[in-house]
């Protein structure tokens, strides 16, 4: 954890996008997050993007203010 940084993008992928998933299960309580965005991320799902794999899994919530909002947590100390 002492590699989460602010700024980036939610797709820069690696720790960036990894800590980001991470705070959606853990302290937004999408409890089944990880296993929703894999299951929309299969193979042959030629409907994918970020924001309505991410959408699906979060019930429908905007995926720029779920990333503000974790930026903000982790420059307040991600606590």
């Amino acid at each position: 954890t002492s590699f989460r940084r602010p700024g980036g993008k939610w797709t820069d992928s690696y720790k960036t996008t990894a800590f980001f998933f991470a705070w959606l299960q853990e302290k937004k309580g999408f409890k089944t997050f990880t296993y929703c965005f894999n299951q929309q991320a299969k193979p042959g799902n030629t409907n994918w993007s970020w924001n309505k794999a991410i959408g699906a899994c979060t019930a429908q919530a905007d995926l720029s203010s779920l990333w503000n909002e974790y930026q903000a947590w982790l420059i307040n100390g991600a606590h």
